[in-house]
């Protein structure tokens, strides 16, 4: 094989699995990694740099076994679960996964109505929303708290292959720090969190 080669990858809950295909759709290779996350009890976790190299693995043995060059890379993810940085792009906890019960809402349920929190931004007022999981790490990592930036999943890898710091907007709906009548930060996410989303909101397939 040999020509122009566009990969895929999908970071997943259970998988990171990454495609190869030419520019008329044919898939060239697949391949995949397990998501490494660390886990006591019901708690998992992972370390974001960990992260980025799993997905750096599979993209370059995916890439290699195309025998092309690569000429564009999509990523997409799960949602909710999100890595911290800090004002010198470092990144400062660890990322919890979506479905971790740790995420605490109690902030945000004294500072709004359920109903409020929906309207606003799309998700239920529980453990799941990144707002939540984030509340939890400001209480339980104190390097959590020089947070100044918060990306998701699919964020973070493109970043950690050289794109900007940036925000999918439907990534960003799962956070419960965006209003999504809007795009605009949620004022009382702001209030409690900081304003943590990037200034840059990328849709599906911009180029970053």
């Amino acid at each position: 094989m040999s020509g122009d080669v566009l990969l895929g990858v999908d970071v997943g809950t259970s998988a990171i699995k990454a495609v190869a295909v030419s520019p008329s759709g044919s898939t060239l290779v697949v391949h995949s990694a397990a998501t490494p996350w660390r886990h006591d009890g019901p708690h998992f976790d992972i370390d974001p740099h960990v992260l980025a190299n799993v997905v750096m693995e599979v993209l370059v043995h995916t890439a290699e076994a195309a025998h092309g060059t690569v000429v564009g890379i999509g990523v997409t993810g799960i949602a909710e679960t999100g890595v911290l940085l800090d004002s010198q792009g470092r990144t400062c906890a660890p990322a919890l996964a979506w479905f971790d019960p740790r995420g605490d809402a109690s902030r945000v349920k004294a500072a709004v109505s359920e109903v409020d929190f929906r309207r606003a931004t799309g998700m239920r007022l529980n453990s799941k929303p990144s707002i939540a999981k984030i509340q939890w790490l400001y209480d339980n990592t104190p390097s959590a708290r020089n947070a100044v930036v918060h990306l998701g999943v699919g964020d973070w890898i493109v970043h950690a292959l050289g794109g900007e710091q940036a925000t999918e907007v439907s990534v960003a709906s799962r956070t419960g720090l965006m209003d999504v009548t809007t795009t605009a930060s949620w004022e009382p996410g702001v209030e409690l969190m900081g304003d943590l989303l990037p200034r840059r909101r990328a849709w599906a397939g911009d180029d970053l």
